[in-house]
């Protein structure tokens, strides 16, 4: 699985925390098609879109644990190790 091909990746996160209802609305209104984006999305940005406090804990902990695995997928790729 690469971490940003596409937008597969976002319906994935966010049906791992089962807020996939929020897929359209995070793309298409707060712009985000990588997961870089995210570094720019403020809670005050996901209430305008309907969200609340829980869904938006849940959202957040699933960036944090993409980009790790992101991260750690990034530096095994590049040190020449395979990556499942």
């Amino acid at each position: 699985m690469q971490c940003e091909e596409g937008t597969e990746w976002l319906l994935e996160l966010l049906m791992e925390v089962q807020l996939q209802q929020y897929f359209l609305r995070i793309r298409d209104d707060l712009n985000v098609t990588r997961l870089s984006h995210f570094d720019y999305v403020k809670n005050e940005d996901l209430e305008k879109i309907g969200m609340g406090r829980p869904g938006q804990r849940r959202l957040w902990e699933a960036v944090k644990r993409r980009k790790a695995m992101c991260k750690r997928n990034n530096f095994l790729t590049e040190n020449g190790q395979k990556t499942s």
